[in-house]
């Protein structure tokens, strides 16, 4: 019988100083930070997954078209205000008006949520992820909870971080807010703003998302669901002659709408009511987010 070597099971016997054991299962002695912290873990991941961040570059042309395309127009204002009097060239152009950009970022607002927002939801349910997720402390409104805040935070890129720049380029030309009161309500009107316009897009966007397991049937329902709704009630109020209060449904104008109103001015309906453009919003929010809750509560993974 040959000798039975004393040397470890996966040890090295090659003379090396390394050596490998196998020291079998290891329970977790790292910091433990519980549900907030997968949250904020799962949050993290889901932006940089939506902004391509760590990812091939094939990922990163999507968004990141998406946000040049809108903040191309106040980086040109930047830059110009550095060189020219913009206040005396543009005067009260709408362009160059707080409340008119939020125009000049609809076409990149649509496409990021087509195009982006999708993936965020329809990833994990494909590579079974969710069921892993699901598998941990994180329940199903925590983990909700923390992609809705991903999808929000990109999007705030779009919504808020174009008018900002704006604001400097206003603040360094010498044409912005008066003083520093006028500076913090403008700032405070850009942020509420951004949110007000990135909520009710995020949520429809996530909700028609999670009713197909296919990213790209979901960008194109996205898209289609905008830009059809939008042309449906445009042409049945200008052409049809019916109530103006059906735009109240159109996401492509109730949204900008109310934002207008923020910065008191009484926008292309003056006669629909603030307080109606507000439950407009909300009951995007609350339905889109009774069809996310219903469709997840359905999926037999997790708890």
């Amino acid at each position: 019988m040959s000798d039975m070597s004393s040397t470890p099971t996966g040890a090295s016997t090659n003379g090396t100083e390394d050596q490998i054991f196998d020291r079998g299962y290891r329970a977790y002695d790292g910091p433990r930070r519980g549900v907030a912290g997968s949250m904020r873990s799962v949050t993290l991941y889901s932006l940089r997954s939506c902004l391509g961040l760590g990812r091939s570059a094939r990922h990163k042309i999507m968004p990141w078209f998406a946000i040049v395309l809108s903040a191309l127009p106040a980086v040109v204002i930047v830059g110009l205000s550095v060189l020219l009097d913009l206040g005396d060239i543009f005067g009260d152009e709408e362009f160059f008006s707080y409340s008119g950009y939020y125009q000049q970022i609809s076409l990149a607002l649509l496409f990021f949520c087509g195009i982006v927002v999708p993936e965020v939801l329809v990833a994990d349910r494909r590579s079974g992820m969710l069921s892993l997720y699901l598998s941990t402390p994180l329940q199903r409104l925590g983990y909700l909870g923390s992609k809705t805040a991903a999808v929000a935070l990109s999007l705030s890129f779009i919504t808020i971080g174009p008018v900002l720049l704006l604001l400097i380029a206003r603040t360094v030309e010498g044409s912005g807010p008066g003083g520093i009161d006028d500076w913090l309500i403008t700032l405070g009107r850009i942020l509420a703003g951004g949110i007000i316009l990135c909520a009710p897009f995020a949520a429809v966007s996530m909700a028609v998302s999670c009713l197909t397991d296919r990213r790209a049937i979901a960008s194109v329902a996205v898209i289609l669901f905008f830009l059809a709704a939008a042309a449906v009630l445009d042409t049945l109020v200008q052409q049809a002659d019916m109530t103006e209060y059906l735009q109240l449904l159109n996401l492509d104008d109730s949204p900008y709408e109310l934002v207008l109103r923020l910065y008191g001015e009484s926008g292309a309906h003056p006669s629909i009511s603030t307080w109606y453009l507000v439950l407009s919003n909300l009951g995007w929010l609350s339905a889109s987010a009774g069809i996310i809750w219903w469709r997840y509560r359905r999926l037999g993974t997790g708890r």
